[in-house]
């Protein structure tokens, strides 16, 4: 889980953090705390994805928990809006 030092932003659904001098990462509040258990690239935005998996009554799913998005491409109002 990534230090509260590095919270930018914050809202009622996400966390934005300055990772460091690369990347924004845009972090689900509802997913928090889920563990990761594989990185992958997302073929449609091409952010570096961490994904998590939970387990309900119809078994587990896997799931995006945070989004890795590069600040030369994206400044922080737009992945804000993300």
């Amino acid at each position: 889980m990534l230090q509260e030092k590095n919270l930018i932003k914050g809202d009622q659904f996400h966390f934005n953090y300055g990772k460091d001098d690369e990347n924004f990462v845009l972090e689900d509040r509802a997913k928090r705390g889920l563990p990761v258990i594989d990185h992958n690239v997302d073929s449609d935005t091409g952010f570096l994805v961490e994904i998590g998996r939970f387990y309900d009554g119809s078994g587990s799913h896997s799931i995006p928990i945070r989004l890795h998005i590069p600040k030369k491409q994206y400044n922080l109002d737009r992945v804000s809006n993300c």
